[in-house]
């Protein structure tokens, strides 16, 4: 079992790896979490074509798109706020379902 330490130390790694386009850092994270676009397709209910086009960048998606990619990979919150950062899209806390996207990224 990792300790906390440990874990903290991967997942600045990871960040500190990450590319300045969401498509590439989304490419990122599903290698190091090893899922494959079957699985995130089971976890999210996006279609897996979908999926792929988004990390591919042939579509921009949506906020709620990302959101559950997120959440799906269970990325600590730092990453999933690189990633949306650098998307299209942001979080707009004026906004309650952004609100609650927050909450739950954090």
């Amino acid at each position: 079992m990792k300790i906390l330490a440990d874990i903290l130390e991967e997942e600045t790694r990871i960040f500190n790896e990450l590319p300045n386009s969401y498509t590439k850092s989304l490419e990122k994270v599903i290698e190091w979490r090893d899922v494959t676009y079957k699985e995130l397709e089971e976890i999210t209910l996006l279609n897996e074509k979908t999926i792929r086009r988004i990390v591919n960048g042939e579509t921009n998606g949506s906020i709620e798109s990302l959101i559950l990619i997120c959440l799906a990979l269970n990325l600590p919150p730092m990453i999933s706020n690189h990633i949306i950062s650098k998307s299209p899209h942001s979080l707009n806390l004026n906004n309650k379902d952004h609100q609650w996207y927050n909450f739950v990224l954090t």
